[in-house]
Order: C-alpha cells, then sequence, then structure tokens
C-alpha cells in the first residue's frame, strides 16, 4: 500500500515540475493575415507576418503573390512576458507587413509562405481576397485622355491623366496599368516651368512624376484638379488599350472635437482609352522636315535676319509653324536636308534652335551663301498631314530676295569653298606682281657678270648680315645666353604647354573642363597673336590671317571654336558621345605648324 502511494507522489512531482517547463517551451507560432477579405483594384490591403517565439528572425520573401504590386510596409518587435506557477517568461514577437496592391478584379490567392525559424520549417495560411472594381464616387473624378486624332508607331502621343477633387484630399496612390504595356513605350515628363500654377511630385513606382494643380468646372461645379502627364511611343499599329487607372486615397469628411479634419479611404477609377494607331504615310517616311501633323492647313512662314551679304556671311534663318497639332512635340529636323538649299547654302546644323511662341513653332538656324551667283532665298516646300482632312498635303513658303554683294578684284577676298567664309589673302596679288617682276629682272642681270649686278649681290649679302645683326643685339640685351635661347624658342614652349593642356583634358575631362580649355584657348590665341578684341568668328578669322597664319591652319582653329561653342554654350547639361568624339577629332587635328613656322615665327 505504501509504494502504491509512493508512485503516485513520485508521478504527481514530475508533472507538477514539468508544468513550468511546457510553458518555457512552447515552440514558435507563425501566423499571417491581411485586414480586409475585400478590396477594389488598386486599394491596398494590409498583410502580415507575426512571428512569436524565434531566437532570431529575418523579413519574409514574399514569393508567388500573383496579380499584386507588393510595397514593403513596416517591421516591429516586441517582448511579452507571461508568469505561470511564479515562474517568468519572455517571448519576442516579431512582425512584419507589406501593401498588396490588387491589379486586376476576381478572387485573388494569397499563397502559403514555407518559411525556416531557428532551423524548423514552418507554413503559414493559405487565403483569399476578393477583388472587386471600384465604383464612381460623387464629387471626385478621374479621366485618362490623349491629345491628338492621329496616332503613328515611334512618334509620341501625349498621355494626360486629370484627378478632380471637392474635399481635402490626401494619401494619393495611383495604380497606372498602362506602364507595363508591351506595346507602349511611356516616358514621365520634367517638372513644368514658367507656371503660376502649383506643382506636385509624386513616386508611382520607380518614377517620378510632377502634377500641376488648377481649378476647373465640371458639370457645372468647381473643383481642384491635378493633371499628370506621359509621353506614350506606340510600338505597333493596330488598337492600343488602356485599362483604367485606379487611385485610392484618403477624403476629408469632417472634423473631429479638435478641429482636425477626419479621413476615410476611397477608392475611385478613371475610363478606358483606346489609341488608333495607323500606319505612317510612304510619303512622309522621307519628308525632308521631318513628320509635320496639322489640325488644318499648314501655315509656314520664313523670313531672314539680312538681305544683303556677302558669300559665307552668317544668316540667321527663322521658321515659323502655325496650325501643329502638338507643336511640344514635333522633332523638326533641320533645313539641311532640303534639295532646294544644298547647292546655294550651307546648314550649320549645330546651330538649330527650336521654342513655342503662344501656339506657334519657332525654328531658327544659320545659313551661309555658297554661291555668289545666289539672288534669293528659294521657297521651300513642306510635305505634312492634314488632320481635318486624313491626307498628306504640301506647304509652300514664299521665296525671299537675298542681294549677294560680289568680291572685286583686288580686294584680297576668296572664298573658302569648305567653310564658305570670307577671307583675306594679305597682299596675295601684290605679291604676285612683286614675285614676277623680281624673276623678268633676275633673268636680265644672269646674262651679266656675277660682280656688276649690284642688286642681286645686295638681294644675297644684306638679309643675313641684318639677320646676324639682329640676333648679337638680342643676345647683348638679354644679358645671359640661357634668356637669350629661351626668348628665341618661347613661342614653341608655349605650345608645349598648350598640348600638356590637351593631353591633360583626353585623360580627364567633364563638361566643366571642357568649357575651361576653350576659355583658355582663347586667351591662348590672344596672347599668342596680340590680339585685344574679336569681332566674332569672322572678325578672329580675318585677324589670324593678317598676323600671320596659314588660311588652312585658320581653318582648323576656327572649325575647331565653332565646336566648342556648339558643344559647351548650347545650353546642354552632359556629354554626348557622338559630339566628344568629334571634339577630341578636331583637336587631335591641330599641329605645331599650324601656328608657328620651323624657325620660331608665325606662319606666312
Amino acid at each position: 500500500m505504501v509504494k502504491k502511494h509512493f508512485i503516485y507522489i513520485t508521478i504527481i512531482l514530475l508533472l507538477w515540475a514539468a508544468l513550468p517547463l511546457s510553458s518555457q517551451t512552447t515552440g514558435t507560432t507563425v501566423r499571417s493575415s491581411v485586414d480586409s477579405s475585400t478590396a477594389y483594384v488598386g486599394q491596398p490591403v494590409r498583410y502580415s507576418i507575426k512571428i512569436s517565439g524565434a531566437k532570431k528572425t529575418e523579413r519574409p520573401e514574399l514569393e508567388n503573390f500573383k496579380g499584386f504590386r507588393i510595397q514593403e510596409s513596416g517591421e516591429s518587435s516586441s517582448v511579452r512576458a507571461y508568469s505561470q506557477n511564479g515562474r517568468t517568461t519572455k517571448v519576442v514577437i516579431s512582425e512584419y507587413s507589406w501593401l498588396l496592391y490588387p491589379e486586376h478584379t476576381g478572387n485573388l490567392l494569397i499563397p502559403a509562405l514555407s518559411l525556416t525559424i531557428d532551423g524548423k520549417s514552418v507554413r503559414t495560411a493559405e487565403g483569399t481576397l476578393n477583388v472587386i472594381e471600384p465604383a464612381p464616387l460623387e464629387g471626385y473624378h478621374l479621366f485618362l485622355e490623349s491629345e491628338g486624332a492621329d496616332v503613328f508607331p515611334g512618334l509620341p502621343v501625349r498621355i494626360s491623366l486629370k484627378w478632380l477633387f471637392s474635399s481635402q484630399v490626401s494619401q494619393p496612390n495611383f495604380t497606372l496599368p498602362f506602364l507595363e504595356q508591351d506595346n507602349l513605350d511611356v516616358k514621365s515628363l520634367p517638372a513644368p516651368s514658367g507656371q503660376n500654377n502649383d506643382i506636385y511630385q509624386f513616386t508611382i513606382g520607380d518614377e517620378i512624376v510632377f502634377a500641376t494643380q488648377s481649378a476647373q468646372m465640371y458639370e457645372g461645379k468647381q473643383y481642384a484638379s491635378l493633371t499628370i502627364e506621359w509621353d506614350a511611343y506606340p510600338r505597333e499599329t493596330g488598337t492600343i488599350e488602356l485599362d483604367p487607372v485606379i487611385l485610392s486615397f484618403k477624403r476629408g469628411v469632417g472634423q473631429d472635437g479638435w478641429g482636425n479634419v477626419d479621413y476615410e479611404n476611397a477608392v475611385i477609377p478613371s475610363n478606358r482609352l483606346s489609341l488608333q494607331v495607323m500606319p505612317l504615310p510612304e510619303d512622309l517616311k522621307n519628308a525632308p522636315a521631318g513628320l509635320l501633323i496639322s489640325k488644318d492647313k499648314l501655315d509656314v512662314q520664313i523670313e531672314l535676319d539680312q538681305q544683303r551679304a556677302y558669300p559665307g556671311d552668317p544668316l540667321t534663318l527663322k521658321m515659323k509653324l502655325t496650325n501643329l497639332s502638338q507643336p511640344d512635340m514635333t522633332d523638326f529636323k533641320g533645313f539641311q536636308n532640303f534639295p532646294e538649299l544644298q547647292e546655294q547654302f550651307r546648314i550649320d546644323g549645330a546651330s538649330l534652335i527650336t521654342y513655342e511662341e503662344e501656339d506657334s513653332l519657332i525654328i531658327k538656324q544659320t545659313v551661309r551663301v555658297i554661291d555668289a551667283e545666289t539672288v534669293s532665298f528659294p521657297a521651300l516646300s513642306f510635305l505634312y498631314y492634314n488632320q481635318a482632312t486624313g491626307k498628306t498635303e504640301v506647304s509652300r513658303s514664299e521665296a525671299l530676295d537675298l542681294e549677294i554683294v560680289p568680291i572685286e578684284p583686288g580686294s584680297g577676298m576668296v572664298i573658302n569653298s569648305r567653310l564658305g567664309r570670307n577671307k583675306t589673302s594679305v597682299g596675295e596679288q601684290e605679291s604676285s606682281i612683286k614675285l614676277s617682276l623680281l624673276h623678268n629682272e633676275s633673268l636680265k642681270h644672269l646674262r651679266e657678270p656675277f660682280f656688276r649686278s649690284v642688286p642681286l649681290v645686295l638681294f644675297f649679302i644684306v638679309p643675313p648680315l641684318l639677320y646676324l645683326l639682329i640676333v648679337v643685339i638680342l643676345y647683348l640685351r638679354s644679358g645671359n645666353s640661357t634668356k637669350f635661347f629661351l626668348s628665341l624658342f618661347q613661342r614653341e614652349d608655349s605650345y608645349t604647354q598648350l598640348k600638356g593642356k590637351i593631353r591633360g583634358l583626353k585623360s580627364d575631362y567633364s563638361l566643366e573642363k571642357i568649357r575651361d580649355f576653350s576659355e583658355y584657348l582663347i586667351q591662348w590665341i590672344q596672347t599668342e597673336y596680340q590680339l585685344d578684341h574679336t569681332s566674332g568668328l569672322s572678325g578672329l578669322y580675318k585677324t589670324l590671317i593678317s598676323r600671320g597664319m596659314a588660311e588652312k591652319s585658320a581653318d582648323k582653329l576656327i572649325l575647331l571654336f565653332e565646336k566648342m561653342d556648339e558643344y559647351c554654350w548650347s545650353g546642354v547639361d552632359e556629354l554626348d558621345v557622338d559630339s566628344t568624339a568629334e571634339f577630341f577629332e578636331l583637336l587631335s587635328d591641330l599641329k605645331p605648324d599650324d601656328f608657328y613656322c620651323k624657325s620660331g615665327r608665325k606662319t606666312s
């Protein structure tokens, strides 16, 4: 009997001792949940995973969540203490959450996740989310629109999203299906400039977009509005369907007792948008001006900044295009492709400037006359697509009178056929006459004994003696031989410094350093050729020729200056690979002989 009681007492003691141990090793638990079983397309639901009792946890990866756009929301960690039978047990609770944005309607599966925690495999529960299409909400509207009735492959069409709201709103979240379409390439626009309206910035996915705020009347009521715009480039012909945009936000519905605005969640859809992408008309594919699309008849006006010029003088050509469908999206290719101009004019492609003026597109470009027989600027033909008629039509500009001042014989002006600039050939005709006379005189005296030809003797003897006298005077004035020889080779040393600048620029260049070098090169030329000022590239060219630089060398230098002016000061903010390569190619083409002859004097 005593033995049986002993056994019972032993079992009771063991069970009692085991009670705190069971509480202490309750194990790891994992629980997943969503804060709603029903949601609208684009309306976020919070998905959470809570892990209790684990020694170490990390944020799980969500896999196979099809039909959702996922955004990490947050995480937290806390410690809870449990007391049982006089013993306290601490349990660490970690919680991770995400926002799930449904992308389409239907019952979307929230899959089970297999997690490894403290070396053990744990699986979460599976669930479903019923996603429905949001209904219109009174006082709030969302419009998806496109500009222009005709759309062509590869050409931009402006897409706008306009949100009208009648109360205070916050935390807008846009679901934009068209950003992910394979048949459409969509690009965000930079922040609008030059407007008095307020500009707001949003982050949609990985993109930053800007919205313009304004006031607008709709169905007799006034709304505040936000408008976001994109440029979309269709990749194929046919019909492109853009699914509705879904906007979830918080709207103000009143105030609490402290005067703060109370908000509630709201979701609204936009309309569906269809783009009819037409094949590009064959005759527009190779149009000289590029593709021009006009709302109706295209009006073209052209003018020159001067009607009288010398061959090679730069003329500014200004053109105004009115009635374009979208002036800001028109990609004019420049005047260099017009066959009417190629024989008589040289077009500076880098000088092309376009800007909007009211509802017109203004285009400016520099042209130079290369044919001295030119008497007018010809009329130009512009192929364009007329949206009103649905046909390709032609608009013609008017011819402009142009007087080209001929270069008189003996004026020393010649035309460079490659660059088309006015150049002064210093003393060219006069020196030719002197050489001819000297040649005849030499033949005459060669028939006489050498010692009787006094002018010929003076010609061979006096210049060397005079040169030797100048060298001796320079040597005596220098004080030492080192200073004397440095003065002889000063310009060669200066060119060595210039080459060092060029090598340094090639090894480490940026847009700012290229600009600094352009200023350095201009100062270097002014110092070497004693130039106080110049009147543009044309004036600089003539001055360099008159100071002794060879015409071919001056051509190279002015061409480099033109490229530097285009590359460094045309409003660009970043380097262009092709322009950089062309710039360094021109720079490398400059040789010492382009600046000086072998004796150290300037070239003649």
